[in-house]
Formats: C-alpha cells, sequence, structure tokens
C-alpha cells in the first residue's frame, strides 16, 4: 500500500511536469538554489523536449510497475 501511494504522488507531480513542458505558450525555468546560489535559467526548446521524454517514459514506468501491485 505505500509504495502504490508514492506512486500516485509521483505520477500526480510528473503530470503536472508534463502539462508545463507540453504547453509552449509558457516558458520553462530550471531554479539553482542554495545557501549562496539562487539562480534560474530558461530551458531551450530542445532541452524542453529531452525533460518532457523522460517525463513521459517516467509515467509509463510509474504505470507499469503500480498495475503490477
Amino acid at each position: 500500500m505505500k509504495r502504490a501511494k508514492e506512486i500516485e504522488e509521483r505520477l500526480l507531480a510528473l503530470g503536472r511536469m508534463k502539462s508545463k513542458l507540453e504547453d509552449e505558450t509558457k516558458n520553462v525555468y530550471m531554479i539553482a538554489s542554495g545557501q549562496t546560489l539562487n539562480d534560474s535559467v530558461e530551458l531551450s526548446n530542445d532541452m524542453r523536449t529531452v525533460l518532457l521524454g523522460m517525463c513521459i517514459g517516467e509515467i509509463a514506468k510509474l504505470n507499469r510497475e503500480f498495475e503490477e501491485l
């Protein structure tokens, strides 16, 4: 049960991420923060495509794992 809940929470987060990456009307940034560093970099279209592919792959993997539970 615990793993199923973890998967559901991760799928929700990935779904939000996927929708932001697919929306070409919005800019997407990577934010780095730390004790002495707070900076952001806008992602290029190529990087958005790479991240979207990784996101879709992770969603598929987690869905398979969830179905096996």
